[in-house]
């Protein structure tokens, strides 16, 4: 899916990339491990390391971008679709669109709206964040083939 060097950000070997995407694509962790030749305890530790979470979160956040994309375009459609059906004669049909777009006003996320506020609450920190334990990022580091 990525290039080689692309990998190599998430420490992840081919055979790690295959795996997760082939359980992107659906396969289960048997077929999954059958393909790429390994035990399924390779393939279930592997799902536990931070860097093939990391890779998954990036094929993720791909497909949904991919997603939203798609759905930006069918907006004004579903929206005139809306509208008939809250126009409808049915009772049924005019309660469940009504419901439709109140859930959808509700599921709004807003952020805030003081653009000071804003941007002071992303450059604040507590020095309690600043603190790691050294030791277990390099291992952790180390496991995650991020050396």
């Amino acid at each position: 899916m990525f290039s080689e060097d692309y990998l190599k950000q998430y420490g992840l070997t081919p055979l790690q990339e295959k795996s997760v995407s082939l359980l992107m694509s659906g396969k289960n962790i048997c077929q999954v491990a059958s393909e790429c030749g390994l035990p399924e305890e390779t393939i279930l530790q592997w799902q536990g390391l931070v860097s093939v979470q990391c890779y998954k979160n990036r094929l993720m956040q791909r497909a949904r971008g991919q997603m939203e994309f798609r759905l930006s375009s069918m907006y004004e459609d579903a929206l005139k679709a809306l509208q008939d059906c809250l126009n409808s004669e049915n009772d049924s049909i005019r309660l469940k669109a009504a419901s439709a777009v109140v859930e959808m006003i509700n599921a709004l996320k807003i952020g805030g709206t003081d653009a000071r506020k804003e941007i002071k609450s992303l450059c604040e920190y507590s020095i309690d964040t600043m603190r790691m334990d050294s030791q277990k990022y390099a291992q952790m580091l180390k496991e995650n083939g991020l050396e």
